[in-house]
């Protein structure tokens, strides 16, 4: 189903540069913490998920991370891009750039050791991966 932003969705016209502001959090957006994928809703109608941990990687999600299973960046929403953090998992993720404060705690914004990205884009990403 479909889940009406508190601002109705035209107050900013949804631009990219506010993927983790409240309004997006509170309602369990790119990046959200979460227990389960029925608490994440990405806001473009494809599947959420909410993840935990990279398998074969020692990689954890701290308070669970709403996000979407990808294979490349046209599988993400808008301000997000696809991070194969192991060889075979790829989740959607925040980006990031060096003077906002869009991470949650427990995430840096940067470029992770782990996994790989198709370009060198700032993500928020689990501190320490």
């Amino acid at each position: 189903g479909c889940v009406l932003r508190a601002d109705g969705g035209t107050a900013d016209g949804g631009a990219a540069d506010d993927a983790g502001a409240p309004d997006a959090s509170a309602l369990g957006g790119l990046g959200a913490p979460c227990a389960a994928a029925a608490d994440c809703d990405l806001g473009d109608g494809g599947d959420a998920v909410c993840a935990t941990r990279v398998r074969m990687s020692d990689v954890r999600f701290p308070g669970g991370y709403c996000s979407r299973a990808c294979a490349d960046d046209a599988a993400c929403p808008e301000g997000a891009v696809c991070w194969q953090a192991s060889t075979i998992d790829g989740f959607c993720v925040a980006t990031c750039g060096p003077l906002d404060a869009r991470c949650r705690p427990d995430y840096s914004c940067g470029t992770p050791a782990t996994g790989t990205l198709d370009d060198a884009t700032p993500i928020c990403h689990p501190s320490g991966s």
